[in-house]
């Protein structure tokens, strides 16, 4: 926050009245005719017959010649736009035409050249250097173009260039191996490349040369400066922003020329293959707009594929240029729109000044009655609120009371049987009463199980849960409860691959030793005797990672969705005893301590569940230093 300085003798400097422009002064009367207005200040209301229907109509003139008057400005912007785009897509199409020529002539120059040098080398080898000197010297011009002939070994065998050793090696370059395991007599054209012996970046023109017995014998090579096509870029205006530019079918940039000159930079990036001319389906000349993937200017681009050679010419023109003066034209309409728009709302404004009187009253009786509605409307969505909330806690309890009297019945019925069994057989053994016993100890656990997994249900769901949280780590925690069900499910195989640190988190031990537990359980439960139940923990991006993996009966495909509903059991699960809170509890209990609980599953191939949850913020990873359990056949 600024303040005012403070004047010599402490007070505050007095405020002086800006000076405004025309247009400031403008819009400065069409604010205080506004607040002028009979809206904005409290009077008492008169309705005259007639103001209404004259208030609707003048705001109605008012949007509608503001609404034709930046139309027409719109309408003469994307006029003057297309016709500018029209003629530089005219004058780049020629200039691609005319670029075309010049890059077919002087290729067809150089490949006759580079033919007729392959002949008189193949007629008179010894005195090849001497007939390039006195001959094709003046034809060439030097230094410009560079003559070289690799022998089939791959090195230097000639080179028009002074200090030239014959011991370079340029069998690695592509068009010599693309030469030596071809066997068609092609014009191969190179990407830029910087020459061994040169030191300068050239584009190389080769073909191959055969010996009398038709076998490969070396390449035939010229060198020339990108400057040789870029040239064309001095004798045409297409701007400072324009670029023509020579591509290969292959993506690669071979010459790019600009404002600032030839560019034969090696790294180029390739074209996008998106291109249209790269695209054999299309035309083989024709328009585009898109950015420069090398300087990423918006530009007009031209193109053309030539026929003989594949090689594509391009001449781009920067869209900023094109539209340069139609957008000083728009910007010109614009202010002229903005300043009729003001002179329109300015007289809008003075005549709603004199059709409107005072509403106060009005405004003051609908803001009454509003009130009340939405006092009213208040009062009716509490009320529904209650009855929703009455409805729902019946219809929890509704099937709160089903699945008890569901569930109680089977582990109620083991209990009646086993303890008519025993009072009819009469005294026995404590070895011959003992799988009694243990069945009814287990139906009893088993509705203990489930009036524990109901009553925290409901706690969780009600918050009324009292939450401790404290540090936990998660690796010795379900490191115990793989220990536990070692005991628990002697006919399963319990792998545990525990991490090498420790995983310390803020959480409920007793909540999440209970999520933990139910997956363990519903693990163990759906798993046939002699599988394997896999327990994996890591960490990864800040969270802590534990995976439950087992071989079961699987979820059916369409079933996963609906796996962690409360009360929801998958369709193949129902020969097994259980309630289908205990996975809405893990995934509830998880979500609670901010983590996400995940299931994959193919039908008949097992489950695999996956705990993700955040871990504590910690100065130091130490180790474990907890033992893994063994797996257990």
């Amino acid at each position: 926050m600024t303040h005012e300085p403070l004047m010599d003798d402490g007070s505050f400097p007095q405020y002086r009245e800006p000076v405004r422009t025309g247009a400031v002064r403008l819009l400065s009367g069409f604010v205080a005719e506004m607040r002028n207005l009979t809206v904005f200040r409290p009077a008492r209301w008169r309705f005259e017959r007639g103001s209404v229907p004259v208030y609707a109509a003048t705001l109605a003139i008012m949007l509608v010649l503001i609404a034709m008057l930046w139309a027409g400005q719109r309408y003469i912007a994307a006029v003057d736009r297309a016709s500018d785009a029209r003629l530089a897509e005219s004058n780049a199409a020629n200039l691609a035409r005319a670029f075309e020529e010049h890059v077919r002539r002087t290729v067809d120059r150089v490949d006759t050249i580079l033919m007729t040098l392959r002949t008189v080398f193949l007629d008179d080898e010894a005195n090849f250097g001497r007939q390039c000197e006195t001959w094709f010297r003046p034809l060439l011009g030097d230094p410009i173009f560079q003559i070289a002939v690799i022998g089939a070994d791959g090195f230097l065998k000639f080179s028009n260039l002074p200090n030239s050793a014959p011991s370079v090696y340029l069998g690695d370059r592509p068009y010599f191996t693309g030469h030596q395991r071809s066997d068609r007599d092609d014009l191969l054209i190179s990407p830029p490349l910087k020459g061994r012996i040169s030191d300068k970046i050239n584009l190389q023109f080769t073909r191959k040369i055969l010996d009398r017995s038709g076998r490969f014998a070396g390449v035939m090579v010229i060198s020339v400066p990108p400057s040789l096509f870029g040239d064309f870029y001095k004798s045409i205006d297409i701007g400072p922003g324009g670029v023509i530019a020579l591509v290969g079918t292959d993506r690669v940039i071979r010459v790019r020329t600009s404002i600032a000159g030839d560019a034969p930079d090696i790294f180029h990036p390739l074209e996008p293959a998106s291109r249209p001319y790269l695209d054999p389906a299309m035309p083989g000349s024709g328009l585009y707009y898109a950015p420069s993937v090398i300087d990423g200017i918006p530009r007009l681009t031209a193109y053309r594929r030539l026929a003989t050679y594949p090689l594509i010419v391009l001449v781009q023109i920067a869209q900023s240029e094109i539209f340069a003066a139609t957008n000083r034209e728009a910007s010109m309409l614009t202010g002229g729109a903005v300043f009729g728009t003001l002179l329109i709302m300015t007289g809008c404004g003075i005549v709603l000044r004199l059709l409107l009187r005072q509403r106060a009253d009005a405004a003051a009786l609908a803001r009454s009655l509003t009130l009340n509605l939405q006092t009213e409307k208040e009062k009716t969505e509490a009320a529904e609120a209650r009855v929703a909330t009455k409805r729902r806690l019946i219809e929890r309890q509704r099937r709160r009371v089903a699945t008890i009297s569901h569930e109680f019945r089977t582990p109620l019925t083991i209990i009646d049987g086993h303890a008519q069994y025993l009072l009819e057989a009469g005294p026995q053994s404590a070895g011959q009463a003992k799988p009694r016993l243990d069945a009814i100890r287990g139906s009893v656990k088993r509705i203990l199980g489930l009036v524990e997994g109901l009553l925290l249900s409901d706690r969780i769901e009600d918050d009324l849960f009292d939450f401790q949280p404290a540090r936990v780590d998660l690796v010795s925690l379900v490191a115990g409860l793989c220990r536990r069900y070692l005991e628990a499910l002697p006919d399963h195989e319990i792998g545990f691959s525990g991490s090498a640190i420790r995983l310390p988190m803020s959480g409920d031990a007793a909540l999440l030793q209970y999520a933990f537990d139910n997956l363990l359980a519903n693990a163990g439960k759906n798993a046939p005797p002699g599988s394997k139940i896999a327990v994996e923990t890591g960490a990864e991006d800040g969270f802590a990672v534990i995976v439950v993996r087992d071989q079961g009966i699987g979820i059916p495909e369409g079933e996963i969705a609906h796996l962690f509903e409360r009360h929801f059991r998958a369709s193949n699960a129902y020969r097994f005893p259980g309630n289908g809170l205990g996975l809405y509890l893990a995934r509830t209990i998880v979500e609670r301590h901010g983590g996400t609980l995940t299931a994959e599953s193919a039908f008949g191939a097992g489950a695999s569940f996956t705990v993700r949850l955040p871990l504590a913020p910690s100065p130091d990873q130490e180790s474990s230093g907890h033992d893994c359990p063994p797996a257990v056949h």
